[in-house]
């Protein structure tokens, strides 16, 4: 059409009256809103700035009479005294003797001298720039341009409605949540929320962190923490060996970390006494069909299942683990495939084609790294090739190794990370996922760690074959370490593992531990967050956690509150692209 009109209802206060306004009142009102405004805040500087260089002429009179001054406060019986004889000697007012009596001796020095007088002259100029403007209209009106000039180059960005002419069709949620960086916490009474994960500030070793969590009871601690982004998916495993999902943007938002949090039973279908006993995020869960969920248990259980399980779980939830009388999940982790190893390292990988449970030692220079889609189906396992035929199209752009044995037979494998098992007794197990067999949902697991009686284990995580891993390692009186992770051998699944932390009754018991990386050449190190019983949560860096043998028991990290205890340590990468910076298959306790 040649003319489109439409209608539009401008209601405004005027002198506190609703009104109706046309285009050219309304404008008249607000650049009479802004000359006023322009006005009043000029008026407000210029007494602020007349104050202030009154002050400051009493202190340029006390300086250059300072001796004399000096000798009238000396000779004073009194502060009033010493003030009434500064105003008759000096005939100053009340405020500018009473601002040479608070002046301190130091403002006598020749570069205090040169400051005031800098100031002074400053405020000479401001002042009479001030009084310019309120006695020329002119100028207001320039000032008023400037501004809303300024205020176009800030906020005039693009639109961010976008309109479309065609049907918008079915409506997904996802493409109109935004990706945000998040930090979800889970009460041990079960309140759970999210917050930015830039509420939480850095500090350094030692401190005494920051209030992280509102506790609903005294007896309320925090031990459960994911950091993730908002279209990511987020697993609940609970005391009974099930498990839920949800979407990060589906969880109760935009909340400070002071509060308490909504109850976790509005998000996902609890029964009565069941409780949450770990949460993993899963980036991209229909994306990672070839990645595995390792579970570990308190009484050193470990089991494996394909990611692809997890898919659209279902409200009443998914049994994964079948757990005897007071056993409980403690940890859980997400296996993926690794990328990017060195090269010249040693590592041990099981015999796929003859004997899946006996490892065989290859170096790395004898893999091969090579694309699925570049390859013959005939370097594929056959094994795997039988139990899944459509392994070359699922996988498809997937990276793999290839090793070529004694024979000169090529066979395409997979290698995966490394299962670190922690226990409170200061000892840790590692052992390849490779060698725990997935299983299915009702399934009971396999023995992960060989435990004394009264001990149990606390951190399951997941390592690479990395030179540069570490194990970090706190204890629950605030200690804690960091380890190379290559001076833990690869042992069978089973046995009692190697020492990582000498526990003594002044560092008390270990509370839990992650796997980290640290290349010093590159510069780069993670951040650690530190969450204690009361609800305190401190991040420190990495670097600044000493590096110690197997067998220490660390330095403190955390000064602590009387009775308080460290209930969980978790790690954020240092790269600060929010898509990559989180260690998305970090275990959670």
């Amino acid at each position: 059409p040649l003319r489109s009109s439409f209608s539009i209802n401008m209601v405004a206060l005027v002198d506190g009256s609703p009104r109706v306004l046309n285009l050219k009142q309304i404008l008249k009102y607000y650049i009479d809103f802004r000359i006023d405004i322009v006005t009043k805040r000029a008026e407000f500087e210029l007494k602020k700035a007349q104050a202030r260089i009154h002050i400051l002429e009493g202190l340029r009179i006390a300086l250059q009479n300072i001796d004399e001054v000096v000798e009238t406060i000396k000779s004073a019986g009194a502060v009033e005294d010493a003030r009434e004889a500064l105003k008759n000697r000096f005939d100053l007012s009340e405020i500018q003797a009473q601002a040479i009596l608070d002046m301190q001796l130091r403002r006598i020095a020749a570069l205090e001298t040169e400051k005031i007088e800098s100031e002074y002259n400053e405020l000479k100029d401001i002042i009479k720039d001030l009084n310019d403007l309120l006695a020329n209209k002119s100028r207001v009106f320039e000032v008023i341009k400037k501004e809303t000039s300024d205020l176009k180059d800030k906020y005039g960005d693009k639109r961010l409605t976008k309109l479309h002419k065609e049907e918008l069709g079915q409506w997904n949620r996802e493409d109109v949540e935004p990706h945000e960086e998040s930090v979800v916490t889970l009460s041990r009474n079960g309140y759970l929320k999210r917050v930015k994960s830039d509420t939480f500030r850095r500090q350094h070793r030692g401190g005494k962190g920051v209030k992280g969590f509102k506790a609903t009871k005294d007896d309320d601690v925090t031990p459960y923490m994911q950091i993730a982004d908002t279209h990511d998916t987020i697993l609940f495993f609970t005391d009974k060996g099930r498990v839920f999902s949800s979407r990060v943007f589906d969880l109760p938002a935009n909340q400070s970390k002071n509060s308490r949090g909504a109850p976790v039973h509005n998000i996902i279908s609890l029964e009565q006494r069941e409780k949450v006993n770990a949460i993993l995020t899963v980036p991209e869960i229909d994306q990672k069909l070839e990645s595995y969920i390792v579970m570990a248990t308190k009484s050193g259980k470990i089991k494996t299942m394909e990611i692809s399980k997890f898919k659209n779980i279902r409200k009443s939830g998914l049994h994964s683990f079948k757990l005897k009388d007071d056993d409980e999940i403690i940890s859980v982790a997400l296996a993926l495939p690794l990328e990017g190893i060195e090269k010249n390292n040693i590592i041990k990988l099981n015999d796929i084609k003859k004997n899946p449970d006996r490892p065989v030692s290859y170096t790395l220079d004898s893999l091969r790294e090579i694309d699925i889609n570049s390859i013959d189906k005939d370097l594929i396992d056959p094994e795997s090739e039988k139990k899944d035929p459509n392994i070359l199209k699922k996988d498809g752009g997937r990276k793999y190794y290839s090793i070529v044995d004694s024979k000169g037979k090529e066979t395409a494998i997979k290698v995966y990370p490394d299962v670190v098992m922690v226990s409170d007794a200061g000892k840790q197990i590692r052992f390849s996922v490779e060698r725990v067999r997935p299983q299915g949902r009702i399934a009971g697991g396999v023995r992960g760690m060989k435990l004394e009686s009264k001990q149990k284990v606390v951190a399951m995580v997941l390592t690479s074959k990395d030179p540069n891993s570490y194990i970090l390692v706190a204890s629950q009186k605030g200690f804690g370490k960091l380890s190379k992770m290559e001076h833990f051998k690869v042992q069978r699944h089973g046995a009692k593992g190697l020492i990582t932390m000498k526990v003594t009754t002044k560092n008390g018991k270990v509370a839990d531990a992650q796997a980290v990386k640290m290349d010093k050449d590159a510069g780069t190190y993670d951040s650690v967050y530190l969450l204690t019983e009361k609800a305190q949560v401190q991040e420190i860096p990495l670097d600044e956690i000493s590096i110690y043998g197997r067998t220490t028991q660390g330095s403190t990290l955390m000064k602590l509150q009387s009775g308080d205890k460290i209930s969980a340590i978790r790690v954020v990468a240092s790269d600060s692209n929010s898509e990559e910076k989180i260690k998305k298959p970090s275990s959670n306790k």
